[in-house]
């Protein structure tokens, strides 16, 4: 199942950063706690904004069990 978002990018990467800011204005963290909640690097969320990087399978799976929610929902527009 995962295979399909080996390098997550385009319109995909945006939704998935519109989520995140979403995840993280509902639960009222930042960035960098949301990326402490979900055991990530410092700072990745913000790489993945500038298209410096993309999360690996591993990392969209450590979102996944941190928040309970499925990789498709972090996917979705309406996803979060």
């Amino acid at each position: 199942m995962w295979e399909k978002f080996i390098g997550l990018k385009g319109e995909n990467m945006t939704v998935l950063i519109e989520n995140i800011d979403k995840y993280c204005t509902s639960e009222g963290i930042t960035p960098k706690e949301f990326e402490r909640r979900c055991s990530l690097g410092n700072n990745c969320t913000g790489k993945w904004r500038r298209g410096i990087s993309s999360p690996s399978i591993k990392t969209l799976e450590k979102i996944c069990e941190a928040t309970k929610i499925p990789l498709e929902n972090w996917l979705k527009s309406e996803g979060v």
